[in-house]
């Protein structure tokens, strides 16, 4: 898989994330955020069907908020190759 962290943009108090759907690059990158218990809780839930979209060529987009900040994933499809674009 990839191995340098995603592009990550701050707007106020909005967090912008482009990753992959890939569970240690999420958990890190939540644990990054302070986040250690949403990165056990909803690891399953944020980590998007991951399988499923290597199938496909679309991207999805979750929001998740945590202490009045608002962590915007975004995850592109692996055939891609450009997983890497901050999301807006």
């Amino acid at each position: 898989g990839f191995k340098e962290f995603p592009a990550i943009t701050q707007k106020g108090n909005a967090i912008y994330v482009a990753t992959i759907p890939e569970k240690n690059l999420l958990k890190e990158l939540l644990i990054s955020f302070g986040l250690e218990k949403r990165a056990k809780d909803d690891l399953e839930l944020i980590n998007f069907k991951e399988f499923s979209m290597l199938l496909n060529p679309s991207s999805e987009k979750r929001e998740i908020e945590h202490d009045g900040k608002h962590i915007y994933l975004e995850a592109y499809c692996w055939k891609t190759f450009n997983p890497f674009q901050v999301g807006q």
